[in-house]
């Protein structure tokens, strides 16, 4: 019986590393107090400061985040920004900006000022994920 005991403990420990231990990044996108949002809420002509966070990231993933808006009221689908450069809603005064400073886990999407036009479901997508689909979706209810 002893030793039938040893051996099972054998193979418990020998089988652990064969357990995957992959770390997935996620986004968890709070507001200033650390309460996670949804739906935000701000008002038209206002500056919405949205922050995602990008948790668990191991030094192989890639670190390129894509901002976009699926608008609500006629369905059309934007992408705002990838990483700093702003793409959407330059003219004919920029009022979006993108921040992320390099090594951080935070990346930054402003409007400034906040559309009437700009409800619907904001996005932040981690790009570069061969087939993984890492991203956080929240609704931005301008009201």
């Amino acid at each position: 019986m002893l030793m039938l005991s040893r051996s099972f403990v054998y193979i418990i420990c020998l089988s652990i590393p064969l357990i995957n231990t992959e770390t997935i990044p996620r986004f968890d996108m709070r507001d200033k107090d650390g309460i996670i949002f949804d739906p935000i809420a701000p008002r038209a002509g206002e500056r919405l400061i949205a922050t995602c966070t990008l948790v668990g990231l191991t030094p192989n993933d890639k670190h390129h985040v894509e901002w976009s808006l699926k608008r609500f009221n006629d369905g059309k689908n934007f992408t705002l920004a990838v990483d700093t450069d702003v793409l959407q809603f330059n003219q004919p005064v920029p009022r979006l900006h993108a921040i992320h400073a390099t090594e951080s886990s935070d990346w930054v999407l402003i409007f400034d000022p906040l559309d009437r036009d700009d409800i619907g479901n904001l996005t932040c997508r981690l790009t570069d994920t061969n087939s993984r689909e890492i991203y956080l979706t929240r609704f931005l209810n301008v009201i």
